[in-house]
């Protein structure tokens, strides 16, 4: 779904969209609800004034009112509710196995776990931003707003803020905020991911991945959380979405490339999954 715009950089509906760029912000005007759906990224999202509740699609929930941050992992939906006048939510979304500097972070949160005899507090949800993250994002966000940035900029921030992270915050409580991605096998999302669009089914990437199904089952659910059927039909809706979406290609050629036998077999499958028909999402999501 598209966002409602209230303002230069107001969000008022779902922020699903934010998930195709490295970082975003919002400013959310009371009650109401931003909502970050399922996905292949993970999101830090940090809190930079107001009062929000966070509910996630396990149904844990918690406050916050002030400067923290705290992390989406992937495949979970994250809703976020205005509880004062304005709240302002600045998100970095990031894969895991795309940024050299994200996996040296988390391969030192596992090294400092493993030589630790006690885990840390694991109920820690989020933490409270410390003044040089808060400044750094403060700084991001004036550059944004001015249109000072593009693709390599946005990635030399990325590692900026982990450099901050791995620099200025405990590690115990680090490690408790990203511990839903210190149990992951990053090489092994790395594989899924890179072979996924070119495979057809499960048995066809555990083969690729030299895996009996059953070993490829067990990975998959520890490093995603979900089965890999489920994940590969998420994805695939995702892309068919977004295709249908903002593309200019024509529906038969749609159906085509998603390996429908035919367009009408794509409108029947758009009805079963969205309830309407390509030509309606197309229009919805102008």
């Amino acid at each position: 779904m598209e966002m409602q715009k209230t303002g230069p950089d107001s969000y008022t509906s779902t922020a699903d969209n934010a998930q195709e760029r490295i970082w975003a912000w919002y400013d959310i005007s009371a009650h109401r609800r931003i909502s970050f759906g399922p996905g292949n990224t993970i999101m830090l999202c940090f809190t930079s004034f107001g009062k929000i509740a966070v509910t996630n699609s396990e149904g844990d929930s918690y406050v916050i009112e002030k400067e923290c941050f705290f992390l989406k992992p992937m495949n979970v939906r994250y809703d976020i509710d205005t509880l004062s006048p304005v709240a302002r939510l600045v998100v970095c979304n990031f894969h895991i196995y795309s940024h050299r500097y994200v996996k040296y972070f988390l391969k030192r949160l596992v090294s400092w776990k493993k030589n630790r005899q006690d885990e840390g507090d694991r109920s820690i949800t989020y933490l409270e931003t410390e003044r040089h993250t808060s400044e750094f994002l403060n700084n991001l966000i004036n550059m944004l707003s001015e249109g000072q940035f593009n693709s390599n900029y946005c990635l030399l921030k990325l590692e900026e803020l982990f450099i901050y992270l791995d620099t200025y915050y405990d590690k115990e409580k680090l490690g408790a905020v990203f511990s839903p991605l210190l149990g992951t096998d990053i090489d092994f999302i790395n594989d899924v991911v890179s072979n996924y669009r070119t495979l057809k089914s499960v048995d066809e990437l555990a083969t690729r991945l030299k895996m009996s199904r059953i070993t490829f089952n067990r990975h998959f659910i520890a490093s995603f959380g979900i089965s890999a059927s489920k994940w590969l039909r998420n994805m695939r809706n995702s892309e068919l979405l977004k295709m249908i979406v903002s593309s200019d290609q024509s529906f038969t050629e749609i159906a085509y490339n998603m390996g429908f036998s035919s367009s009408a077999y794509l409108t029947e499958y758009c009805r079963k999954n969205w309830g309407k028909t390509p030509t309606q999402l197309r229009i919805d999501g102008k």
